[in-house]
């Protein structure tokens, strides 16, 4: 069971329906800078079967936001930060990772 902090993403790929969902994330043990890099597959996976924990972290608010696996209304499998309305830990709003 590892824990893991999402620090930046990468990939938005445009779906048919014209919206973007994540493919790659860059992730730390706790670090600001990306130390690999997880496809959402990857994500996915070891959320459901290995029980690790992914978050976010927001600066402005010193507060983590956990990591979720969802099925988004176009079918796609993806991943979700929880909504708890701190702009900064949303992984929709993470910066891209270069």
């Amino acid at each position: 069971m590892a824990v893991k902090r999402i620090v930046c993403v990468e990939n938005r790929a445009e779906t048919p329906e014209g919206h973007r969902h994540i493919v790659t994330v860059g992730v730390s043990f706790g670090g600001a800078e990306p130390v690999s890099f997880e496809t959402v597959d990857v994500v996915r996976a070891n959320l459901l079967d290995n029980n690790d924990t992914y978050y976010t972290w927001s600066p402005s608010h010193d507060t983590v936001s956990l990591v979720d696996v969802v099925s988004c209304s176009c079918g796609a499998h993806t991943i979700r930060s929880k909504p708890d309305a701190v702009a900064d830990n949303d992984l929709n709003r993470m910066s891209d990772c270069h």
